[in-house]
């Protein structure tokens, strides 16, 4: 049967929020903890991207900066994937409540466009540029999106990569942002995996399934600091509506 489970280790003067996503608010009815650093954890195909789309158009909605560090896809391309969920990106771009860090023209040789660029190969200067981009505060600002963490991974290796997440977790705290990275948990060796998730405050672990009626997503989380939680595998379309709810399982 589903459980409810209540991490022993508390965080420091939280706040909490339901966010309007069905099949997350499910999981965890009393909100989520915030400020908190999320690793969305998932199969090829489990709508990782979408899912922090999602949280990006609400945080908007609510009037809060997004900063979102593109990796693997171009600035534009997630301009167009927030607009193609209803997001109005007019009004917000000059209200500087969206901001794209562009990670991705400088892997393919290109000059970007963007007000704000780093080389992820370069992790001191994504380090720096993420400085530029989360404003100080003493409220909750809004969320840091890194998508995908992989690109780190691969690029510099698990230690390196770790590190700057180290580094990114103490300064999205600090400006009271949330912090939520993607990880192909396909790409990657369970030991890498583990230290992965270790190094965060929640997982939300993702997983494409093929059953009789064609392909199911399912959700669950694992690890959440703070916050009681359900821990047992819950079906969601790509809208992120429930779907059905299973038994937990071994994988």
């Amino acid at each position: 049967e589903t459980t409810v489970r209540q991490e022993r280790e508390p965080l420091e003067e939280v706040t909490r929020e339901l966010m309007g996503i069905e099949v997350i608010d499910q999981i965890v009815p009393s909100g989520i903890p915030s400020p908190m650093m999320l690793l969305l954890m998932g199969d090829p195909g489990s709508a990782k991207r979408e899912l922090c789309l999602e949280f990006a158009a609400r945080t908007l909605a609510r009037h809060r900066r997004v900063v979102y560090v593109a990796l693997e896809e171009s600035p534009e391309e997630i301009r167009a994937s927030l607009s193609a969920i209803g997001v109005d990106l007019t009004r917000l771009e000059i209200l500087r409540n969206l901001l794209v860090i562009d990670c991705y023209s400088p892997q393919i040789g290109m000059i970007s466009k963007e007000e704000i660029s780093a080389d992820p190969n370069n992790l001191s200067e994504l380090s720096i540029a993420v400085s530029k981009a989360l404003p100080a505060g003493n409220k909750v600002q809004g969320i840091f999106v890194l998508d995908p963490l992989d690109t780190l991974i691969l690029k510099r290796g698990l230690t390196s990569s770790l590190e700057l997440i180290r580094t990114l977790r103490g300064k999205t705290k600090i400006a009271k942002f949330d912090f939520i990275a993607t990880l192909n948990r396909q790409a990657f060796h369970t030991v890498i995996l583990a230290a992965a998730q270790e190094s965060v405050d929640g997982v939300f672990e993702m997983k494409v399934q093929e059953e009789p009626t064609g392909l199911m997503r399912y959700l669950r989380v694992p690890k959440l600091r703070g916050a009681s939680h359900h821990t047992a595998w819950v079906g969601y379309d790509l809208h992120f509506k429930v779907l059905a709810r299973t038994t937990p399982e071994k994988e």
